[in-house]
């Protein structure tokens, strides 16, 4: 029963953050105090908490660090991404270069 107290406690805050649309910076902040207060509580053997600690800090630092993580992450999704997808059409592009459509928008809007 206390695992799934935990699980629950743990979930409802993972669900309020995104709620309030946390910083990365804010959940890496909560992630860390949750880890504290796990190894403050249950008292783990110092293996797992040092596993869980290293593995932590390694997705912290490659997360958070923005050049980091476009390096590593972020450029080789764009290239599996940029497979995937078709190619633009040319209406597509035509669409997208138009620009706005901020008069169309107030005309139909009634306020013009």
């Amino acid at each position: 029963m206390n695992t799934l107290t935990w699980i629950l406690a743990g979930l409802g805050v993972a669900w309020m953050l995104a709620y309030f649309r946390a910083s990365l910076l804010i959940w890496t902040a909560v992630v860390a105090l949750a880890i504290s207060v796990w190894g403050r509580v249950c008292e783990p053997a110092t293996t797992p908490l040092f596993t869980v600690l290293g593995v932590f800090s390694v997705f912290a630092l490659l997360l958070n660090f923005t050049p980091l993580r476009r390096l590593l992450i972020s450029a080789s999704l764009l290239q599996v991404f940029r497979r995937i997808m078709p190619p633009m059409s040319d209406t597509e592009r035509e669409a997208l270069e138009a620009g706005t459509v901020w008069w169309e928008a107030e005309l139909f809007s009634g306020s013009p």
